[in-house]
């Protein structure tokens, strides 16, 4: 009975679904952990195929066989594409929250919007040892 429940619980957590990338770039990980290894890099509209499902992180494989740790919320079940009209990771990402190109360059032309926070913020690159030295320092958990 007890191998017949395990049995059961291990394959509701398998689903072999195709989801794609939904975000510019995402890390495939040695485990579910934010400071987990790194074992490569999917690009956005790339295919995978989820092997388990712990809700917030995926196991899954890509088309060369690569396999790891991911995040959910970086999928959609729905492919991506560009249409052919030659849409950049950015600009899709900001569509998916109502905001275009067209529109920043509207907005920024207006000359009514300071938009040099919102550049200095998208150029900052924080490395994974400034973020264990500003969680270490601040007494912050570093979660799983």
């Amino acid at each position: 009975m007890i191998i017949l429940m395990m049995t059961m619980a291990l394959s509701a957590q398998s689903s072999d679904t195709t989801l794609y990338v939904a975000v510019k770039t995402v890390e495939l990980k040695a485990s579910s952990g934010f400071f987990a290894r790194s074992l490569g890099i999917l690009s956005l509209g790339d295919p995978v195929t989820v092997e388990i499902n712990e809700g917030k992180w995926l196991v899954v494989r890509n088309a060369s066989g690569l396999q790891g740790w991911v995040p959910a919320d970086a999928f959609s079940a729905r492919r991506i594409l560009s249409g052919g009209q030659g849409v950049s990771p950015s600009e899709f990402a900001l569509a998916g929250k109502g905001f275009t190109g067209a529109l920043e360059r509207t907005l920024r032309s207006s000359g009514e919007y300071d938009y040099s926070g919102v550049d200095a913020m998208e150029s900052r690159v924080i490395s994974q040892g400034e973020l264990h030295s500003f969680l270490r320092e601040g007494r912050l958990a570093e979660g799983n």
